[in-house]
This record gives C-alpha cells, structure tokens and sequence, in this order.
C-alpha cells in the first residue's frame, strides 16, 4: 500500500530546514512502516492491534501548539509481537508527540533505548496537559488540552520505543539533526548537561518493575497468566487460596511494607485477570491490615478483573486512597475463583514523591497447602519460597 505523509514547515515541530517529521493519515497501514527520507519507523504487529483513526488533539505549550488529526493507536502494551523502533541518520533530538490511551491511566509508562541504554522512561499522564483558551473555533471559551512534546537527545541510528504498562498514542515523531533534546540520555547529544541534577529517587512499590517491599505468603506465588483471549504471558502473583482461616489470617497473602509504613492518602493500584473457562466466574483481592493470628480488617474489595479467555483488552487498572496511617498491607483471595494480579503500586501525592520501600523476605518458612506455618517437622506437601514440596 502506498505510504502517505504529511510535512509540516514552519510549525511548532519544525526546527529548521534540518528537521524531519512523519505524521499519520487515516486509510495508512501501520505495519507498512513510515519514512521521511533516512528517518524511518518500523512497526511489529503480530496481533493486529496497531490503528490509525481520525482523532483531534493538540500538543505543544500554552503560547505555541500545533493541532493533529489522525493518531497510531497501539491497542496494547509493548512485547516482543507488538513494537516500534524509530531509526535516525544522525546525532540529534527526537520529538515524540504521545498521549496516554486511557485518561484515567496513571501507569502508561513510555520508555526509549538505544544500544542498551535507557534514554527515557517517565509516565504519560492525561494531567500533563495545559488548559488553554481559544483553540476551539465553536466555542472560543472553552479550555483544550494541549499535551506536551517528549524530546530526547539521541545518536544515530535504532531506538526502542515501548510502552509496557499498557497503550499509547502517538500523533507525531520528529527528528533534527544536531539539536539536543530536552532528556539528555545516556547516548544523548546533549553537551551541557543540566548542572543540577534531580537527585536519586528511591524504589518504590512499583510490580512487576520492582519487586522490592513485597514479601509473598503462603500458596501465594510468582507466575505467569495468559491475557488478550490467551494469547500473550504476562508475569504476575498468583492469589491461589483465601487468605482467612474463620475471619483469622492464615499465611495465603501478599505484605506490603514501606519505610516509615503508608499513610493516609497513598494511592494504591492494582491490575489483574483471571484465566477460567468459566464465563461465570469473578476474581476479587482484598486489600485488608490485621496482626498475625489476629482477624483481618479488609479495606478495600477489587472487583474489576478481566476473563482474560475472553477479552482482548489489557488488565483494568484499579485503584484505592488509604484514609488512615498503616504500618503494613495486606493484599489476599477473596472469593473462591484464583486471581492473578499483573500490576500492584502504591504511590504518596504527587507521583514522583515515591514511597521508600523495606526489603523483606520470607525465605526459609515453611506452610502447608491451607497457608499455616508449620514446623521441619511436618509431614507432607508444603511450600517453601514459593515452590512445592514434599516432607517425608
């Protein structure tokens, strides 16, 4: 099919005669590739989920923007079956302009890599965008969003593009030859770097990016759970069993623990599905606190987990604003279908301000197949670390 593309000259994007652009026009065939002389894009696709459709959006800054009409839907998170990789002659600056393919997504991570290196990777949150007046012809008065432009310093040749918390759009790349983006990277071009540095942020709770301030229970355990309608494996914690024994909390459980223990209003979020022939069946997680051995307080019941049998879409992302201070939490089955969380964050106000995590551990314990403790001296099937085993 023949490749269509729209140039732009003298606009936002452009930064003279050295600059490159490619944007999209309905009717396109994403798998095709893109190219604006030796600025190329290429696109893997194996399960059809890549679009172009007709879409207005506007992306810039408040005193200058420029307006899209047709965007490249990603339909999913980034794999190995599902990728862009932009392709530059030179040393330069590469200008994405990229939104967030769920408004209400506080997840949807863009990441950039070349030769190994990450470039880039921040959150594309639909709170980035600036209101500003007059851009609407109909009603003058009306606030539009206007988003702004990620821009990357970068060397010749390939860079990764990907998105693995779930999917972006994208309206336009641009590439110009000698300029320094606004993120230096590792490779970047950038020769004056900013001279001071934001400082080193902390691990956050932040699964599966991190598994740090998580410690699993019980028949509680790290695996895998096939989404898109069993289609693609995806890493996740596996909720096998209920976590109360007669409203007492037994060992089936996932503890999450931060320094200084969570506060009222920490965001916490969660993502997951169940894998179940059953179209009937509803998995459900409980976020509860309690003491060991004590009765569990539940917090907060998730419903929204997709069949991922029968749906195409990623995880519903979920979430709950704690409104008391907790030293720890608790995330257990609730109900009698197993629940495989692919995503758990937990997040302090303004997104960057991160929570700092306590690493513990517990290796070494022992629980029979109901998540008790129990001593080297039991017999039977037990689990250790995760993993099955037999005491004789």
């Amino acid at each position: 099919m023949k490749k269509i593309f729209t140039l732009f000259a003298a606009v936002l994007l452009a930064v003279g005669a050295n600059a490159q652009k490619i944007t999209f026009e309905v009717g396109q065939t994403p798998t095709d590739g893109f190219a604006n002389g030796n600025f190329k894009i290429a696109i893997v696709d194996e399960d059809g989920k890549f679009v172009i459709d007709a879409n207005s959006q506007y992306f810039g800054t408040a005193e200058s923007q420029e307006h899209f009409t047709a965007r490249l839907k990603t339909g999913g998170k980034s794999s190995s079956k599902n990728n862009i990789t932009v392709t530059v002659p030179a040393d330069g600056a590469l200008k994405i302009c990229v939104r967030t393919a769920s408004s209400g997504a506080t997840d949807r991570t863009l990441t950039l890599t070349q030769g190994g290196t990450e470039l880039y990777k921040q959150v594309v949150k639909e709170a980035d965008a600036v209101k500003v007046t007059g851009l609407n012809e109909d009603d003058p008065a009306a606030e539009t969003n206007v988003f702004p432009i990620v821009s990357v310093s970068v060397k010749a040749g390939d860079i990764a593009v990907t998105y693995p918390e779930g999917a972006l759009n994208f309206y336009a790349f641009e590439f110009a030859e000698g300029e320094s983006g606004n993120q230096g990277g590792g490779q970047g071009g950038n020769d004056d770097p900013d001279p001071t540095p934001d400082p080193t942020t902390a691990s956050s709770i932040n699964y599966p990016t991190s598994e740090a301030g998580i410690t699993l229970g019980g028949t509680t355990v790290k695996g895998t759970v096939k989404i898109h309608e069993n289609k693609d494996a995806v890493d996740c914690i596996s909720l096998k069993n209920g976590y109360t024994t007669d409203d007492v909390m037994n060992g089936n459980h996932i503890l999450l623990e931060v320094e200084g223990g969570f506060k009222a209003g920490d965001v916490v979020t969660i993502a997951g599905a169940i894998n179940n022939s059953d179209e009937s069946k509803h998995g459900t997680a409980d976020l509860f606190v309690t003491e060991d051995g004590q009765v569990a307080t539940s917090l907060n019941v998730f419903e929204d987990f997709i069949n991922s049998r029968f749906v195409a879409e990623d995880p519903a992302v979920q979430t709950y604003t704690l409104t008391t201070d907790y030293p720890k939490l608790y995330i257990g089955r609730n109900g009698n279908t197993g629940t495989n969380l692919t995503l758990i964050k937990v997040g302090r106000g303004d997104e960057d301000n991160i929570l700092n995590v306590k690493i513990t551990t517990n290796e070494g314990i022992t629980y029979n197949l109901a998540g008790q403790k129990v001593s080297s001296n039991y017999k039977g099937i037990t689990i250790q670390n995760g993993k099955k085993m037999m005491m004789k």
